[in-house]
């Protein structure tokens, strides 16, 4: 079986301790099990996007108008059988560049709650997954509620089960490179990647 894995980075701070952590789990995919395993990663800070527009053409064709790098990243999402949703804690939130990306799947709410339009019909979509990797600087597990609504949301949306099992949150972690000071962390990280679709 062929499994396809999606990352996106959702920090606008390049190599960042959420990108490590994604890293991690991409790397870890496929070393268990006899699965062919097909990863891509997409870095949301260097895409070109507008934000949506609320224009609502999405509500009458189930597909944006915007053409922009979000048309790539809209068959990359149908393309994936699990997505991990990468982004560190803004104001108790996703990151703009995540929650932008996020914003812009109207036309997937759209397709399958007004047009009542299947979204993916890749074979198994029976299995897609949607994992949160995120961390913050305070300590309380509190801080990420907001984040993990929005993000449950989007995978809903998507046809992607959330994987709470598998998701991952770190609080006390503020600097560049603190998952680098704490090995297990990216560890932890790896083994997600490992124990998932195995078999």
């Amino acid at each position: 079986m062929t499994i396809n894995i999606l990352g996106i980075a959702g920090s606008p701070e390049k190599g960042g301790n959420t990108e490590l952590l994604l890293d991690k789990v991409l790397e870890g995919f496929g070393c268990n099990g006899d699965n062919t395993v097909n990863r891509k990663k997409i870095v949301v800070s260097d895409l070109d996007f507008q934000p949506c527009t609320s224009c609502r053409s999405c509500t009458k064709i189930g597909k944006c108008r915007l053409n922009d790098d979000m048309q790539n990243v809209y068959s990359d999402l149908l393309w994936a059988d699990c997505i991990v949703l990468a982004s560190p804690v803004y104001f108790l939130g996703l990151t703009a560049q995540c929650k932008a990306l996020i914003d812009r799947c109207q036309m997937f709410w759209a397709r399958k709650f007004l047009l009542n339009k299947p979204i993916v019909d890749n074979g198994h979509e029976s299995n897609r997954r949607g994992i949160i990797l995120s961390v913050g600087g305070d300590k309380k597990d509190s801080i990420f509620c907001g984040l993990i609504m929005t993000a449950k949301a989007f995978f809903i949306t998507i046809d992607a089960a959330y994987d709470e099992k598998n998701s991952l949150f770190i609080g006390g972690i503020e600097e560049k490179d603190d998952v680098l000071k704490s090995p297990h962390y990216l560890n932890a990280a790896f083994d997600i990647g490992k124990r998932m679709y195995t078999g």
